[in-house]
């Protein structure tokens, strides 16, 4: 993916463990999906938004300040068939055929949980957050 965006970059692969950390200590806020740099924000001080649909964020977010989702919001997209399908993987192993999370999807593969979230309501979502007693800016370097 090429991105055009002067203002933007991406650091995908860029970095270690250690210096994507130093990273985010630099940002304001990390929106991804329920993956490894969530974790990492979670040494942080950052804001972090995050996408889950195979676990419930209340199961995920990092815990921080003594308290887990501190400064943090967690979308849960569910499948409307399955809730959240990542309960199955416990349940019935053999529903999985041994494929990782991101090749599996109980619904036909269909991924409609996450095809169900439109830009227009991550946008909407990620304001009223930023406008909410939730999020805390911290200062740079925090």
């Amino acid at each position: 993916m090429t991105i055009t965006n002067p203002h933007a970059i991406t650091a995908v692969n860029a970095f270690s463990i250690m210096e994507t950390i130093y990273f985010m200590r630099h940002c304001a806020l990390l929106i991804a999906c329920d993956s490894g740099p969530v974790a990492l924000a979670g040494m942080t001080s950052i804001g972090i938004i995050s996408i889950y649909s195979q676990i419930e964020a209340k199961n995920r977010l990092p815990f921080r300040n003594g308290a887990q989702g501190w400064n943090a919001l967690g979308i849960d997209v569910a499948c409307p068939a399955y809730g959240p399908c990542g309960r199955l993987v416990s349940t019935d192993p053999k529903e999985t055929n041994g494929v990782s999370f991101a090749e599996w999807c109980p619904k036909d593969k269909t991924y409609e949980c996450m095809r169900g979230l439109s830009g227009q309501t991550m946008i909407y979502l990620i304001n009223h957050f930023l406008q909410s007693d939730d999020y805390i800016p911290q200062a740079a370097n925090a």
